[in-house]
């Protein structure tokens, strides 16, 4: 009996608390399709906000078809300060009041508005709103509105019968906008000059956006009159196209006058910045029985052999490409494959397109793929990028156009030294595990960046005189800028320091970034700062423990400074772990201590590797003394890379 009367206790009290939720739900959306009729919608938003304070609604949002009714409701709704408020009307013929007022708009964040109609204003104030979204809204005649949106970050303006201009005072830097309006010109004989003008004022709000969308129907309407006259481009270019333009997609169906490939030559003959351009053809548009001619005028080629079934299948669509194209449209080819000398006569008929792009990317590193490179091949080339390819005999080369060279395991021509002439030349990396073979390089940029990353497997059997072509390449860069060398290529040259040349001197570097083994560095620091006099720019990666050489090291630098030292060093960068021999305190110090004009040093010190480890309000206490530079900053920075 206890149990049923606490039960019934219990559903009394749910009875008369069952109407507080309402007081505190924060949002309102409602469809009035979901009830049985408008009546009984209307009755519902103003009970819920009966129930209510005016402080708990945020957000509101109404789907109707019928007008009149809902106005007072609205009218309620907006006086609770609304944050989100969103009306669509989906009878477009009659358009729904809104009673908008500056009173209104202070706490609007996002207005979204369809088939609506403006109350009466000359000027309004969203000094919140960061979305707008109006959709056949009709302004107030008359006047021309003025609106205040300074955060507004989207906005969007539906409007197929624009008749009346407003303008926006301001706007946030990131704004972005999406226009879709046009003049209803069914009613010709009232068509008015100045209505139409009134799209081209619309648009001078926007002037400063740095992201605008706009509809082919506003598009149209600009331009209607010319459409009648100019069937070709125009041959005066627009200064984006010899300046800034960088990238262009483009969709299109496929016609018979070939428009679509006529504003493509457009492009690829003006834009001179032009990275990427992307042509989509829509096959289910257009003139479906040339669904061939697209390859025609294609530019880029990029084959993966795994997206085949089998080599077989790759070889034959490469053919078949080949053979529906011209030899003057293809700019790029790219190919990654596993399997070598299948794919070697196709090789051969693409180079004869005068590419400008190249890249072979053979994953099957133990044996090389032929590339045919001679001069006809080399003229127009800009990028070339070869991975575990062999080179075809020859003795010299220029590729006057090259500004990207990248060989990774590329087999050069035997018996000769190879001579190439690449004067544009402004990146260059090579990457070479089992090094054999020298190259001359005659000419590269002013402002080539160059990446060496080479080394030699089989020390053992090493002919002296082979080990000396790493000097040999290096002094290619001796009037380089910018270079980044390899803890390998170094690690070689510490081997071999007492039987070969030390490097050569690069007079001209001002930024180096090298990375070494710490129990080496002691040595080959002082060797590298010696070859770098004008040195202004030094990047260190010092890594745990050399794999050949864990016990025979100084550990003491040497006292004779570099020229660089005393003169030029402005900055060090330096990521090393943390030692007991604190080999990484004692670079630190010759750093601080030797270097006369050192602006900025900077030590990042990595806890994930090493043999001891500090707390972190220790670590740059073991560096704090006096400096060699009054004007030196030094700082100290803990870095904890994941292991694997």
């Amino acid at each position: 009996m206890d149990n049923d009367l606490m039960s019934l206790s219990g559903l009394k009290t749910s009875i008369r608390t069952w109407r507080n939720p309402w007081k505190w739900v924060p949002v309102l959306d409602v469809d009035s399709f979901d009830f049985p009729n408008h009546e009984a919608c209307v009755d519902f938003i103003n009970k819920f906000l009966s129930f209510q304070s005016e402080f708990y609604l945020r957000e509101f949002k109404l789907v109707t078809e019928c007008v009149s009714i809902y106005e007072p409701c609205l009218v309620r709704v907006l006086k609770r300060k609304i944050q989100h408020f969103q009306v669509d009307n989906q009878f477009a013929l009659q358009s729904m009041k809104i009673p908008l007022n500056q009173s209104v708009c202070e706490n609007l964040v996002c207005l979204k508005l369809y088939s609506t109609r403006l109350t009466e204003f000359e000027s309004l104030s969203l000094p919140c709103l960061k979305i707008m979204y109006l959709k056949d809204v009709k302004l107030p005649r008359n006047v021309v509105v003025e609106i205040d949106t300074p955060r507004l970050k989207y906005l969007t303006l539906i409007d197929y019968n624009f008749k009346r201009f407003f303008k926006i005072i301001s706007m946030s830097d990131s704004v972005k906008v999406d226009i879709d309006i046009d003049v209803d010109r069914r009613d010709i004989a009232g068509y008015i000059l100045s209505e139409i003008n009134v799209i081209y004022n619309l648009l001078s709000n926007f002037t400063a956006v740095k992201v605008m969308t706009i509809s082919r129907k506003t598009l149209q309407e600009l331009v209607k009159d010319d459409l009648r006259r100019e069937t070709k481009l125009s041959t005066v270019l627009s200064f984006c196209l010899v300046s800034s333009l960088e990238s262009v997609e483009m969709e299109s169906p496929i016609t018979e006058k070939e428009t679509e490939k006529k504003l493509v030559r457009y492009f690829l003959d003006n834009a001179t910045s032009l990275k990427k351009l992307v042509l989509r053809l829509n096959l289910s548009q257009g003139e479906k029985h040339k669904w061939r001619n697209p390859w025609k005028w294609v530019p880029v080629l990029d084959v993966d052999s795994f997206d085949f079934p089998n080599h077989e299948a790759c070889v034959d669509f490469i053919n078949k490409f080949l053979s529906f194209q011209s030899e003057f449209y293809l700019r790029e080819f790219k190919l990654v494959t596993e399997c070598v000398s299948i794919y070697e006569p196709c090789l051969v008929r693409v180079l004869k397109r005068k590419i400008q792009h190249f890249q072979v990317d053979n994953q099957f590193a133990l044996q090389s793929m032929k590339i045919p490179l001679n001069q006809s091949v080399c003229e127009n080339l800009v990028c070339l990028k070869l991975y575990f390819t062999r080179l075809t005999e020859f003795e010299s080369l220029s590729l006057p156009c090259l500004k990207i060279m990248y060989l990774k395991g590329v087999k050069l021509p035997r018996n000769v030294v190879v001579e190439i002439d690449t004067p544009r030349l402004e990146y260059l990396t090579l990457i070479d595990y089992n090094f054999k073979r020298f190259f001359k390089i005659i000419s590269m940029s002013d402002s080539v960046k160059v990446d060496i990353d080479v080394d030699r497997r089989d020390l053992v059997d090493y002919i002296l005189s082979e080990i000396n072509l790493i000097y040999k390449l290096l002094s290619n860069f001796t009037a380089v800028k910018g270079m980044t060398i390899s803890r390998k290529t170094l690690q070689l040259i510490y081997f071999f320091r007492n039987d070969i040349n030390p490097l050569p001197k690069f007079r001209d570097l001002i930024r180096l970034r090298a990375s070494m083994f710490l129990d080496t560095s002691m040595v080959l620091l002082p060797i590298v700062l010696e070859s770098c006099p004008n040195l202004k720019h030094l990047t260190l990666v010092m890594t745990c423990f050399s794999l050949h050489f864990t016990s025979s090291y100084l550990t003491k630098l040497s006292t004779v400074l570099s020229f660089c030292l005393v003169s030029s060093l402005e900055s060090v960068e330096m990521e090393s772990p943390i030692t007991e021999k604190e080999t990484e305190k004692k670079l630190v110090r010759y750093f601080l201590d030797n270097a006369t004009s050192l602006k900025k040093l900077v030590l990042r010190l990595n806890l994930s590797c090493g043999e001891k480890q500090e707390p972190d309000d220790h670590l740059k206490s073991l560096f704090d003394s006096p400096r060699r530079s009054s004007l030196c900053k030094f700082e100290v920075t803990v870095v904890q890379t994941a292991k694997v």
